[in-house]
């Protein structure tokens, strides 16, 4: 993560070192009831209910044009899980 963006989420109070990066593993896939990547899986990990938001850009890079869509991504995902509820 950029400095930049750390900087940006402190500003809005997320603190990513709360939650800290661990490595995925194929028992986390399975376990999960659904999982969104950012990031293609790596070889010979495959997860159902797989979301796939890879096409998002860089927030490192973009977060101000990125945040908007997914924001939107998240909203669409609320709604789609409270239609089922």
């Amino acid at each position: 993560m950029s400095p930049a963006l750390k900087t940006v989420l402190a500003s809005e109070g997320v603190d990513p070192a709360l939650d800290p990066l661990t490595q995925l593993q194929a028992g986390d896939l399975k376990r999960a009831d659904m999982v969104i990547i950012f990031d293609k899986l790596p070889p010979g990990l495959h997860g159902r209910k797989l979301h796939d938001w890879t096409d998002l850009g860089s927030f490192n890079e973009s977060w101000a044009t990125e945040r908007p869509r997914l924001v939107a991504r998240i909203d669409a995902l609320i709604d789609e899980l409270s239609a089922r509820a």
